[in-house]
C-alpha cells in the first residue's frame, strides 16, 4: 500500500469547502447554512451534539477555536 503513495512537498494550507475560493466568511457560513437541505448535512449528529459544549467551555479561546476547526474537518 505504501508503494502506491506520493508524497506532496507543497505546503499544506486551509480551505474552507463552502465557498469557491477556499476562504472562510461569515457570509459563505451563513449562505452555507441557509443553503443546506436535508440530502445536504453540514453537521452530523455528533458534531450538533459537540458544538454546544465547544463554545461554553473553560478552556482558552485557542482551544475552544480549535477544536471548532477540527469538527469542520
Amino acid at each position: 500500500m505504501l508503494n502506491r503513495a506520493t508524497i506532496s512537498t507543497t505546503d499544506d494550507s486551509w480551505f474552507w469547502k463552502h465557498d469557491p475560493s477556499g476562504s472562510y466568511s461569515v457570509k459563505s457560513a451563513f449562505l452555507a447554512l441557509s443553503r443546506a437541505t436535508v440530502d445536504e448535512v453540514i453537521f452530523s449528529v455528533a458534531e450538533i451534539r459537540l458544538l454546544p459544549k465547544v463554545w461554553k467551555t473553560w478552556a482558552p479561546s485557542k482551544v475552544a477555536v480549535f477544536s471548532w476547526q477540527l469538527l469542520q474537518d
